[in-house]
């Protein structure tokens, strides 16, 4: 449901909170995805910002592959030590 939906209405759907479905989105994808992989064929990463709170300047950091069109990560912040720690959990 959350590929297609929004956590916030994916949780007024199942009756829970907000956190919990976003926790649960993320603990079983961080399972289905094969993190080495899906780096494996990138070719041009990009590298973006998205505001997660409009005008309180807490921007989240979003990597993507350029070539096919699909993200690889959306980070909780765009410091350079987070941005640099999924290449270094991959041993890049």
């Amino acid at each position: 449901m959350c590929e297609k939906q929004a956590f916030t209405q994916v949780a007024a759907l199942v009756n829970r909170g907000v956190k919990i479905v976003e926790r649960l989105f993320y603990a079983v994808a961080e399972k289905v995805v094969d993190l080495p992989q899906r780096y494996a064929q990138v070719r041009q990463l990009g590298i973006d910002k998205v505001a997660h709170r409009k005008g309180k300047e807490s921007y989240m950091g979003v990597l993507t592959d350029l070539e096919r069109g699909i993200q690889l990560a959306v980070l909780p912040n765009r410091r350079r030590e987070t941005l640099i720690t999924p290449f270094e959990l991959l041993g890049a």
